[in-house]
């Protein structure tokens, strides 16, 4: 079973999370954190296989805990949510490695559909900071030359852009998981990418995906 720690400061929240993981998505909640400071501590105690954060939390922000966790803990997904995303804060989550941003006025089936597909690998933006990642894209985006990529590794590009698993993927275009992972090195050296999550934001600059 995989587990899961929730940094969230909102008792009530923090234990609707807890049940709802454990009894519809079968998922292990070892620790509920409501500080961000106990969070990270307990995180980088226990290494959990993904971590659900709040953003506003005392004694450490989300995005601080976001960075320390990936610095120290890079194979565990973030899945970030908030009822205040900022074009700013999306760019900041997504250049430290977040691997989903929920805002906590969508329903409990987008919260089920965002857990699922961050653990099985993928990246899920809610709609509303789909926009505000494709606006500051679009303010930032350089007209310049564009880097050249197969058409497979387009393909591949687009979809890890639309937030699918490399074995999706493989499955998808009938080809083997290695083969997958070696057009992801070649995309993220071509594109001096670091993370899954540069790559769907490479997919949304180059107009591969529809945010």
């Amino acid at each position: 079973m995989k587990s899961v720690i929730i940094i969230e400061d909102q008792k009530l929240l923090s234990e609707l999370l807890t049940g709802l993981l454990h009894d519809e998505l079968w998922l292990k909640v070892i620790a509920e954190c409501q500080d961000g400071l106990s969070g990270l501590e307990t995180t980088l105690e226990k290494c959990p296989d993904m971590v659900i954060l709040d953003l506003m939390l005392p004694k450490m922000d989300g995005t601080t805990v976001l960075r320390q966790i990936k610095q120290k803990l890079p194979e565990t997904k973030v899945l970030t949510i908030s009822a205040n995303f900022t074009p700013n804060l999306v760019k900041v989550l997504a250049e430290n490695g977040a691997s989903g941003f929920l805002s906590k006025s969508e329903s409990v089936a987008k919260l089920r559909e965002a857990v699922s597909q961050v653990m099985a690998g993928g990246v899920y933006y809610c709609p509303e900071t789909s926009k505000l990642l494709r606006d500051s894209l679009v303010q930032s985006s350089d007209s310049g030359k564009k880097p050249t990529l197969s058409k497979r590794e387009t393909d591949v590009l687009q979809l890890v852009g639309e937030g699918y698993s490399s074995k999706e993927i493989a499955d998808f275009l009938g080809i083997s998981v290695r083969t997958i992972e070696a057009h992801r090195s070649n995309i993220m050296r071509k594109l001096n990418l670091r993370s899954a999550t540069d790559m769907v934001r490479a997919a949304i600059k180059l107009n591969l995906v529809s945010p």
